[in-house]
C-alpha cells in the first residue's frame, strides 16, 4: 500500500563520492523544505564493490609497479575511514529506507505514492 504523499528517491546515493552523495542529500533536503516527506530509498547494488581498495587506483598510462604500490597503500590507508565517513554523513542526515538491492526493490516501491529517480555524470558502472 503506497504511503499517502511520501515520494521515494531512487539514486546511487550509497557510494565513496561527494558528487552523488551531495546531490541524494540536496533533493532529499530540498523536498523536506518544501514539506514533502521522502526518503532515499537504500539500494545497494548485491555486486557493489565501491569499498574494495583496489578500485579506481587512477592508472592510466600503462604499468609502474612503483607507482601502483604507492597508490594502492595510500588507498588501503584512507579507503576504510572514507568508507566509515560517508556512511556516518548519510545515516546523519539523510532519511533512508531499509538496505534492499535489486531482488528486493519491487517490495519497497509500492510504499510511496510516487517515485524520482536520477542519476548524476559521476555516478560508478
Amino acid at each position: 500500500m503506497a504511503n499517502s504523499g511520501r515520494i521515494g528517491i531512487l539514486t546511487f546515493h550509497y557510494s565513496t563520492n561527494f558528487g552523488g552523495v551531495l546531490q541524494s542529500y540536496a533533493l532529499h533536503k530540498t523536498l523536506e523544505c518544501l514539506g514533502i516527506p521522502n526518503d532515499v530509498i537504500d539500494y545497494v547494488p548485491s555486486t557493489y564493490l565501491g569499498h574494495r581498495f583496489h578500485r579506481n587506483i587512477g592508472l592510466k598510462d600503462g604499468l609502474d609497479l612503483r607507482r601502483l604500490f604507492r597508490l594502492m597503500t595510500l588507498k588501503r590507508k584512507y579507503c576504510g575511514k572514507a568508507v566509515r565517513k560517508f556512511d556516518a554523513f548519510r545515516t546523519q542526515y539523510m532519511k533512508l529506507s531499509e538496505r534492499i538491492n535489486e531482488s528486493t526493490l519491487v517490495s519497497v516501491l509500492n510504499r510511496y505514492s510516487s517515485v524520482t529517480c536520477f542519476s548524476h555524470p559521476w555516478a560508478e558502472n
